[in-house]
């Protein structure tokens, strides 16, 4: 308790007092998000306010790691992934890198993770047996660029995504302090403590945004989470439920707007949660309503996935039934007001 308390309020401390001074070096260097037809702002605020996240989650990993609390080979791995997607978007935060660049940078980096996690040689493993491994690796690292870019996109509004961040590792490190992993239970605290300081700044009015750096950060590292309980054995549905309203907007809106045939790898205002906005919800009001319902609905949810892995797959396939039917609702409603 006295452990995963340090844990949470350090990373927190140190990411509120780090942003302060991103924001500084932002506002000096221009570094600016300009209003625009496509946003929800009406003022120029500084982005990058991810980099604190970033320093804080890798400095904290290492502590744990030199302290024999975490996994030290995954650790490792977590750490320069992590820090490696962090850099490609303080990069793309400052020199605005084009799409294909981007992608292969990503799909690189999840590679290599993945590839060094789960393809590990043995004399003894059949032939059949590492295809499916390869197999796996190959989808697992498509599925990580896709939820790096998919957190990306759902970075839209103040206080969304860091609020996302901060309840769901929140929920996550409790239901797995719960059950006994130590481990991946301080692994979340460190994501939601430094996220939660950084939300100091970043809740409605923001004065600064995540920026690429920390939207592309805090996607690899729910990914990295799922991937450190498949590792050693535990299922990933207690993150894939909490997740889900994330994963069903993004999903759901790219592919509507794939349907319609619309240049949907353009920044756009059709996601569920920008829309709320855009006809006169706030920012704050939007974000509270994700957490409340992450709290009040997935998060037991989540505990029965765990506690009944038995029921895990159906639990999970009946959360993404419910928040897709919410979905399809608030699109009609929408739709039939324009």
């Amino acid at each position: 308790m006295v452990l995963s308390s340090i844990v949470f309020f350090a990373t927190m401390l140190g990411a509120a007092i780090l942003t302060r001074h991103v924001r500084r070096y932002a506002l000096e260097r221009n570094l600016v998000d300009l209003p625009n037809a496509r946003g929800l702002h009406e003022k120029m605020l500084p982005r990058g306010g991810g980099a604190a996240i970033v320093i804080v989650v890798s400095l904290c990993l290492i502590v744990l790691q030199r302290n024999a609390l975490i996994d030290e080979r995954l650790a490792v791995l977590w750490v320069g992934c992590g820090v490696g997607f962090g850099l490609l978007g303080w990069v793309d935060d400052h020199i605005d890198i084009s799409s294909l660049i981007r992608f292969i940078s990503q799909l690189v980096l999840a590679s290599g993770f993945c590839i060094a996690v789960f393809m590990q040689s043995s004399a003894e493993t059949l032939w059949w047996a590492e295809a499916w491994r390869l197999l796996g690796t190959v989808f697992v690292s498509v599925a990580i660029v896709w939820f790096v870019n998919l957190y990306n996109f759902m970075d839209g509004a103040d206080g969304f995504a860091g609020s996302e961040a901060v309840v769901v590792a929140s929920a996550g490190a409790f239901i797995s302090g719960a059950f006994g992993q130590i481990d991946t239970m301080l692994l979340s605290l460190a994501i939601a403590g430094a996220t939660a300081g950084f939300l100091i700044w970043n809740w409605e009015p923001a004065r600064i945004f995540l920026g690429d750096v920390g939207s592309y950060f805090l996607g690899f590292q729910f990914c990295a989470l799922t991937i450190y309980d498949l590792y050693f054995g535990a299922a990933p549905w207690k993150w894939l439920i909490l997740l889900s309203p994330f994963i069903t907007d993004a999903t759901l809106t790219l592919l509507r707007r794939m349907f319609k045939r619309e240049r949907w790898w353009q920044a756009h205002r059709s996601h569920i949660y920008q829309l709320l906005i855009l006809h006169g919800r706030s920012h704050a009001k939007v974000s509270v309503s994700l957490a409340v319902g992450t709290l009040l609905v997935l998060f037991p949810i989540a505990w029965i996935s765990v506690e009944q892995p038995v029921l895990a797959p159906q639990l999970a396939g009946v959360t993404y039934v419910l928040t897709g039917i919410i979905w399809f609702l608030l699109r009609k409603k929408f739709d039939s007001s324009i």
